[in-house]
């Protein structure tokens, strides 16, 4: 006789019994702490045990994501060791995941699985197209998921899932205020009877910001309805939307001596970001024991107005932007019990039309100071459709109880077809290839294995492969370039091992060592001549890294966390022109240390309350890619508390740059301008008050 149980220690009894004898055991179990490893569902579509797949994934649980409630989503991100997501005002930003900070097209973002933009319309700022503050958890990939999601996913994979609706009724209002007339309203009901639940959501978000004339505005909505088909089967439909004004996008990046002397200057107030996104998918589910069936279908609509305020001082222009979206994600899983396997097959189609109009503009000037524009001649203005037909296969397997091995191989046939709507030009900085196709074909394999070792020890090792196609402005937009139209797709080969190691819910020890090897990167050389960009393939870039996040709970209502990154990022190769090497340098824009170190503490005598304490370092760098100039980094404090009240009320606070540290987001540094810093924000302090009924 086997007893076991969660929790406790096993018990194996020896037993003889005659025919028509009656006998009585008598055991004991005694308490044992458990490792129930978490579950991820982005490292394949499915939910799975984290301690079975071949790849770093970091998670921002529910708990968490209830005690934060992002104000921006670099509050989420950078709990993830090895993520980092600057603030450019608002909540624009740029992201390193195992990349430099860059507005490079090299990750994926997901709502419930499903892509927030097309392949070739990627926008740096994605994530705030995501009502984040009001999700239930955030998957971050570290390093590429080809092999599932396709082009663009070389740096990372960022996925957000939306709440389920709740089993009885549930009502919840969030209030918040803060320094420089931030205020937010976040309203959340949900329910469920019979086969049917809901739950809607809406974010309302204003902010003068903390820059002169670079208010924020933004409002997302979501509705969820989940439908049961019985005991085996349901749909879940969900509508997104989001609008966000951004004048002045988000204030212009400074002098050396602005930036130490009033961060709050702007050069830039007559600058514009206005956003609009709206999708909208609707998911069929058939599990049984053995299998899982899965459709998504969905449509989508991206639009950015914009004047780019980085482009003022030697390229001013304003752009008009949009595509629609029409595509259907399919897979089919297969459990195999002879073989200790799940076999799956899927493709994901999309068609997704879109145009591009770009004016050139004359700015006014005072000074530093831009006070107005008049409208110029239409520089670009062409219609562009991406297409997509990537079918792919996954295995997963156990030959040994113990061992968990993982396979994939993708491939993607993807291409544009683009119809230029002006004549076309082959001379000067604004020049326009003909109407053309243009076709990408590729296989992307994946490979891994994970070793339970001991109960709470977990290692693996991994290859994945990735690409992206160029975008559609990188092949369009050609300005000065000889040629874009046949830029080739960027090749990436990632080889990583780690370890992951925890018991129950005391402490928990991941460390990653990865090698991210990129061929054929788009990179973009600004030519010392005129300032003007170009977008070129050029050669290699080397991505090194180790990743390690602990936390520890010492104590009854004390939890330590930690990360840490330690990186280098390199060209390997890149010669721009006849009289520029940067072989060998550093990146810009590349920290070879970024951490964070948050303290937790959660008193008995104070039921549901929270007091943090948080310390984020984001190390040195350089700020041009001849590595002339450099950026020092800098370290944060942030506080933040939870205190329940009576009557279904609670209080949060939360003081960012507790010491007021004057901080730059990003820099760049080039002979025309030289060194110029977008800073972030002073400190600041942010009070909401949530009211709620029901249970979640």
């Amino acid at each position: 006789v086997v007893v076991r149980g969660i929790g406790w220690t096993g018990a194996e009894l020896p037993v003889q019994v005659s025919g028509g004898q009656r006998l009585t055991l008598d055991f004991s179990l005694t308490p044992q702490a458990t490792v129930l490893s978490e579950l991820v569902v982005s490292a394949t579509r499915e939910e799975r045990r984290k301690s079975e797949t071949a790849v770093s994934v970091g998670i921002v649980d529910a708990a968490a994501m209830r005690e934060a409630t992002p104000h921006h989503p670099g509050e989420i991100i950078g709990r993830v060791a090895g993520a980092w997501v600057a603030n450019l005002g608002g909540e624009g930003h740029m992201t390193s995941i195992r990349q430099p900070i860059t507005t490079k097209p090299v990750y994926t973002f997901l709502e419930d699985g499903v892509p927030i933009r097309s392949t070739g319309f990627f926008n740096h700022n994605g994530l705030y197209e995501i009502n984040i503050p009001q999700s239930d958890r955030v998957e971050v990939i570290k390093g590429p998921g080809t092999a599932v999601y396709g082009s663009d996913a070389v740096g990372g994979v960022v996925s957000v899932f939306t709440r389920d609706p709740s089993a009885a009724p549930t009502a919840s209002l969030v209030v918040e205020g803060g320094r420089f007339g931030y205020a937010r309203a976040l309203v959340s009901g949900s329910n469920s009877w019979g086969r049917e639940g809901v739950r809607a959501d809406l974010n309302v978000t204003r902010s003068d910001g903390y820059r002169n004339d670079a208010p924020y505005q933004r409002q997302s909505a979501t509705l969820r309805w989940d439908h049961a088909l019985g005991d085996h089967a349901r749909f879940k439909t969900l509508f997104s939307w989001s609008h966000i004004d951004q004048a002045s996008d988000g204030g212009s990046d400074l002098t050396r001596a602005d930036f130490v002397g009033n961060l709050a200057t702007n050069y830039s107030p007559i600058t514009f970001r206005r956003v609009k996104a709206f999708r909208v998918s609707s998911a069929y589910e058939r599990r049984t024991e053995a299998s899982l069936l899965t459709f998504t279908a969905y449509g989508r609509y991206n639009s950015l107005d914009i004047m780019p305020s980085w482009q003022l001082s030697f390229d001013p222009q304003v752009w008009a932007t949009s595509n629609r979206s029409f595509g259907l994600l399919s897979r089919y899983r297969r459990t195999v019990p002879s073989i200790q396997a799940n076999l799956s097959v899927g493709a994901d189609l999309e068609y997704s039309p879109g145009k591009r109009m770009e004016q050139g503009i004359t700015p006014a000037k005072n000074g530093l100071f831009y006070t107005g524009f008049t409208a110029g001649e239409v520089q670009y203005d062409y219609d562009v459709a991406f297409r997509q037909a990537a079918p792919y296969v996954q295995a997963e397997l156990s030959p040994l109880d113990r061992v968990h091995i993982d396979l994939g191989l993708r491939g993607d046939i993807v291409g544009y077809t683009y119809d230029n709507r002006l004549s076309d030009l082959t001379t000067g900085p604004h020049r326009r290839p003909a109407s053309t196709q243009v076709t990408y074909r590729r296989l992307s394999p994946k490979v891994g294995v994970a070793v339970d070792l001991l109960s709470t020890l977990n290692v693996y090792a991994a290859y994945r492969a990735a690409f992206r196609v160029p975008s559609e402005s990188q092949l369009f937009r050609q300005g000065s370039a000889t040629n874009t139209v046949d830029l080739k797709p960027v090749r990436a080969d990632n080889y990583e091992v780690g370890f992951r190691s925890g018991v129950g819910r005391v402490a928990s020890l991941e460390a990653s060592l990865y090698r991210l090897d990129i061929r054929d990167d788009i990179l973009t050389f600004q030519d010392p001549a005129n300032g003007l960009r170009l977008a070129t393939n050029a050669g290699i870039t080397r991505h090194r890294g180790i990743e390690v996040a602990a936390s520890v709970a010492p104590a009854s209502g004390v939890r330590l966390d930690g990360s840490w990154v330690h990186a280098k990022h390199s060209y390997g190769e890149w010669v721009p022109s006849t009289s520029l090497d940067y072989t060998g340098k550093e990146i810009e824009l590349a920290p070879r240390d970024l951490g964070r170190i948050g303290l937790t503490l959660s008193p008995r005598r104070l039921d549901g309350a929270t007091l943090t304490a948080e310390w984020i370092h984001q190390g040195a760098y350089w700020m041009d890619p001849a590595n002339t100039t450099r950026y020092e980094g800098y370290s944060v404090g942030n506080l933040s508390a939870r205190v329940p009240l009576p009557l279904g009320f609670d209080l949060s606070t939360r003081l960012n740059n507790v010491t007021n540290e004057r901080i730059a987001e990003t820099t760049s540094f080039t002979p025309q301008q030289g060194a110029r810093f977008r800073p972030g924000a002073p400190r600041t302090l942010f009070v909401s008050l949530r009211y709620e009924v029901g249970g979640r």
